[in-house]
C-alpha cells in the first residue's frame, strides 16, 4: 500500500489497482487541501509534473487536463 498525500483514511484493498501517472486531479491525490496549506505558508509557486503519460493519452493530453483541473481547483478554492 503506497502513503498518497492528501488522501484521508485508509484506500480498500479492492480499491487498489496498478500504478499510473493521472493528471492533476484526476488520481487520488485531492489537490485542494495541498493547496490551501501552501497558500497557507507563503508559497508563491507550485510545481506540477507527471512523470509519464497516463495510458493512452499523449503527454500534451495530460498537460491540458491539468491545466484545466488546476484552474476548476484554484477558482473552486476562492
Amino acid at each position: 500500500m503506497y502513503a498518497l498525500i492528501g488522501v484521508d483514511g485508509e484506500v480498500k484493498e479492492k480499491e487498489v489497482r496498478a500504478f499510473e501517472f493521472r493528471p492533476v486531479g484526476s488520481g487520488v491525490q485531492r489537490f485542494l487541501p495541498i493547496i490551501e496549506k501552501a497558500k497557507e505558508c507563503g508559497v508563491e509557486w507550485l510545481i506540477v509534473e507527471q512523470d509519464e503519460p497516463t495510458p493512452n493519452m499523449s503527454r500534451l493530453e495530460c498537460a491540458k487536463e491539468s491545466i484545466e483541473n488546476l484552474k476548476k481547483i484554484i477558482f473552486k478554492s476562492k
